[in-house]
């Protein structure tokens, strides 16, 4: 039996990540009393404008959430897909005594990418070959380098200090690019495996372990070594058959291992004709928002489930067996990214609302915003979910997505990267 959640009240660590306002319209959708914390203003902050209570209070103040939780008589906290604001719900729940979908071990799935290929290692995953490298830099252990490897943070996410090398004069700098990018101050170089990016997404309820799609990543264009910024993500992957048959036992033993019993987790990995190999796990909702995808293919949302736990400590009774990972129809995440500058008008979001492929849709970004070339995911501006029978189907609607979406700077100048070629459906 699902709880009563009428009236409980969710605390949301920010408002700008990632997710955040889809937190808050899902969390007043399930009658739960939604606040939003952070130390932004409404304008630059999305979904405290949507909020039922808005605190101005920093998601580093955790003595004074604390309190404010306590004396509020807060039943649960939630965020986005911000790695820093996840640590702090996790901190808070514990300091609160309120429910956490994960241990400190599972999370460290999602922060210690050394210790996730560890775990991967133990039951058969494969996983990039790693370089050490110190710090300040040793002339033997370079020479050891066999090129080309990628370079980043061991505790980085979004696409933050990740550089892909191809000789010694490349990975210098790289190596200090991902210094500055790792709270830690530590690095992983490893060996750059070329293929078709992949994103196998997890839903875990009550130990049972569903997988909910596995997709198709497709890089932008715009720049020939940054991977982290997409145009496209498809599901169901071209290697779904292979995955099901390979890697998702491995998985599922993973999970078992730790003891997973209700979460979202992602992991992003490498597909190529000899195998799949995995580099990197999400142990939180992924930031491509997909779960309005699954509520599309399946009739099951993984972000309601979230946060019904949040508020209860019970994911509810929905059945994962619904979900289906070789769906009848294709189904992806339309992504578009803007170089640096500041944004000064965003046009076409109710035009694109309007169609008939479009499942949702939003600005990522909001006017006023300085974006930043960072080579990272941060320079998302725009993203609809989105789904067709067919890739013509897609093509179309992409087409149309492309037509409708105009983001310009201050200066009136076109801030989107290259248009996505349709073609690649086809041809990659």
């Amino acid at each position: 039996m699902k709880q009563n959640i009428l009236g409980k009240k969710l605390l949301v660590l920010g408002g700008k990540p990632a997710a955040s306002q889809d937190i808050v319209r899902m969390a007043k959708a399930m009658g739960v009393y939604a606040i939003v914390t952070d130390n932004l203003n409404q304008e630059k902050s999305p979904a405290k404008l949507l909020a039922d209570e808005v605190w101005d209070i920093s998601t580093a103040d955790i003595e004074i959430l604390a309190e404010r939780v306590l004396s509020r008589k807060i039943d649960g906290i939630f965020t986005g897909a911000h790695e820093f604001n996840l640590k702090r719900t996790k901190e808070l729940c514990d300091k609160c005594n309120l429910p956490f979908y994960a241990t400190d071990e599972q999370l460290r799935l999602n922060f210690d990418k050394m210790y996730f290929k560890q775990k991967c290692e133990e039951v058969g995953i494969y996983v990039p070959r790693n370089y050490l490298v110190s710090y300040p830099l040793v002339e033997s252990e370079l020479a050891y380098i066999q090129y080309p490897v990628i370079v980043k943070p061991r505790d980085g996410g979004g696409g933050l200090g990740v550089t892909i090398c191809y000789n010694e004069s490349e990975i210098r700098p790289a190596i200090e690019c991902a210094l500055e990018n790792s709270p830690s101050g530590y690095i992983i170089v490893e060996e750059y495996i070329v293929g078709q990016e992949i994103t196998a997404v997890y839903t875990i309820k009550d130990g049972e372990i569903s997988l909910s799609c596995l997709r198709d990543r497709y890089p932008s264009k715009e720049y020939e070594r940054i991977t982290s910024q997409y145009d496209l993500s498809l599901i169901p992957s071209k290697y779904i058959e292979a995955f099901m048959k390979d890697e998702h036992p491995k998985f599922v033993e993973l999970f078992r291992r730790t003891k997973a019993t209700n979460a979202s987790v992602f992991f992003q990995g490498i597909a190529n004709e000899k195998k799949i190999t995995f580099f990197e796990c999400g142990y939180r909702i992924n930031a491509l928002c997909d779960y309005h995808n699954m509520m599309n293919l399946h009739g099951i949302n993984y972000l309601e489930m979230m946060i019904r736990y949040a508020v209860t400590g019970s994911m509810g009774d929905c059945d994962l067996k619904r979900e289906n990972p070789f769906p009848s129809q294709l189904s992806a995440i339309f992504n578009m990214t803007a170089h640096s500058g500041i944004i000064g008008t965003q046009e076409g979001l109710e035009e694109v609302l309007k169609l008939d492929n479009v499942i949702s849709a939003e600005y990522l970004r909001v006017v006023g915003d300085k974006i930043i070339d960072s080579a990272s995911m941060a320079q998302s501006v725009f993203r609809a979910n989105i789904f067709g029978q067919n890739k013509y189907e897609l093509v179309n609607v992409i087409n149309l997505i492309q037509k409708h979406i105009v983001i310009k700077d201050v200066e009136g100048k076109n801030m989107l990267f290259c248009p996505f070629d349709t073609d690649r459906l086809f041809n990659e």
